[in-house]
């Protein structure tokens, strides 16, 4: 993205806030996810939410991973209660309110793949009235029933957060190439069909917006080829989403999101190299590259 945007965003969601905001000023983010088999996913897209700079974030995990999780995460972080099933989770009507209470909520990270969260997801698309972004296990449910799409609250917005393998699995795809140039066609009759935001993850994402196509022109690092990765951003821009939407259309705060991130990961492999560093690393990376930009504000260069 173009760097004078990139700047002003930065000042936007770091730097400029307004002094006398409270932390719903800066939205209120709901992850669901986690399982016995993959505890630490969520726990993951948690932490790198806590770098967007949202304002308040809350979690619900199974009751079996709740230690677990919960000892990897910021206290900062809050519980959030929706039932469960063994790891499935269910979406009562009692429940069913306190979703509007929050402005974004990521759905899929570490999930099982059973028919009970399948219920949830068709449930929670024609319940919730926010933004909601699904990835990971929750693009495989998908996958198996689109049509759930078709039903889902007149007010909701959808981000799909696929890295290609899923992308393969979500659009019938038979192409096996590593440019996600190659699944933008299937990506774009899905996203208009839908009324959907697809934002194919790779070393060089793509962000589909009905026949629109965006890129974020992020310069590759080996540091995201890693478990987790996808992740950790997937988080990081249900945070952002959270509040950076008030000030700027949605398509610039998820390239910002995802520019941020790829250059916060060329950061890391800087001073860890590629092989070291991780998405774990993420965070401080984030820091120093927003504390760079407030120096030039401060010194004027």
């Amino acid at each position: 993205m173009e760097r004078e945007l990139f700047e002003r965003m930065i000042d936007s969601f770091y730097i400029d806030r307004d002094p006398e905001g409270i932390k719903t000023d800066f939205g209120k983010t709901l992850l669901v996810g986690g399982s016995q088999e993959y505890p630490g996913a969520i726990a993951i897209a948690a932490t790198l939410c806590l770098s967007s700079g949202c304002g308040f974030i809350s979690l619900t995990v199974p009751d079996s991973i709740f230690g677990l999780t919960f000892s990897r995460i910021a206290p900062t972080i809050v519980r959030e209660r929706i039932p469960f099933k063994d790891d499935s989770f269910v979406l009562d009507e009692e429940r069913t309110p306190l979703l509007n209470a929050y402005s974004t909520i990521l759905f899929g990270n570490g999930i099982a793949m059973t028919g009970d969260n399948l219920v949830f997801l068709r449930k929670l698309v024609q319940a919730y009235e926010g933004f909601l972004v699904l990835d990971a296990t929750a693009l495989s449910l998908l996958a198996m029933d689109p049509s759930l799409l078709e039903r889902r609250n007149p007010k909701l917005q959808i981000l799909l957060t696929p890295h290609l393998g899923e992308a393969r699995r979500l659009f019938h795809c038979e192409s096996l190439g590593r440019d996600p140039k190659a699944y933008a066609e299937q990506a774009t009759r899905f996203s208009e069909k839908h009324g959907v935001l697809i934002l194919l993850k790779s070393t060089r994402s793509l962000l589909v917006d009905g026949k629109t196509i965006h890129k974020a022109d992020q310069i590759p690092t080996a540091t995201l080829g890693k478990a987790g990765s996808g992740d950790g951003l997937a988080g990081f821009l249900a945070g952002l989403l959270s509040y950076g939407r008030k000030d700027y259309p949605t398509k610039d705060v998820i390239l910002f999101g995802d520019f941020l991130f790829h250059e916060a990961a060329r950061l890391s492999a800087k001073k860890r190299t590629a092989g070291l560093a991780s998405v774990l690393d993420l965070p401080l990376a984030i820091q120093a590259l927003v504390l760079k930009r407030k120096e030039e504000k401060e010194t004027g260069r």
